[in-house]
């Protein structure tokens, strides 16, 4: 179901295009017709839903809109996404970024990209991230209940599940 203009904006998650895109960014454009991702289409969020996977079983995870454009957030993300990896060292990342991220915080991510996995500039085709693997949206966690009344730290460490 489209969100009305003001919902979309404040959505706690990422947004659907009406074309099929994930973008949490939504420039230049109306966000008529935009959907909330973690409605459906089996993407987990845990503002919606508290998460509990298997990580043993889980190969890869697609972390959408991974931790936000700040570098406090990305520095902390990041060291949740290492402490995952290092007790399930199987584990890769893909991580779906905001193309508009400041540089130093893209810089970040590109070094540490090769402890866990990969890095993908947003919009992205929902269609193009396999249904058959653990996806997670962190998308506009300013918005979160638990971000306004957690410790950052604790915050991330609990979207993990």
């Amino acid at each position: 179901m489209p969100l009305a203009a003001a919902f979309a904006l404040t959505n706690a998650g990422s947004l659907l295009s009406p074309h099929g895109e994930i973008d949490l960014e939504v420039s230049n454009s109306a966000t008529e017709g935009y959907r909330a991702l973690g409605f459906s289409n089996g993407i987990c969020n845990a503002a919606i839903v508290e998460l509990d996977p298997d990580y043993a079983a889980v190969l890869r995870i697609h972390v959408i809109n991974g931790m936000g454009v700040t570098l406090g957030d990305s520095v902390i993300g990041l060291t949740i996404l290492t402490a995952i990896k290092a007790r399930f060292t199987h584990i890769t990342f893909t991580i779906y970024r905001p193309a508009r991220a400041p540089g130093y915080v893209k810089h970040l991510y590109e070094l540490a990209a090769p402890l866990w996995g990969s890095i993908v500039d947003l919009p992205v085709k929902l269609d193009a991230i396999p249904y058959t693997e653990l996806r997670i949206d962190l998308g506009n966690h300013l918005f979160w209940p638990k971000f306004a009344s957690l410790p950052m730290i604790d915050f991330f460490s609990t979207q993990w599940g």
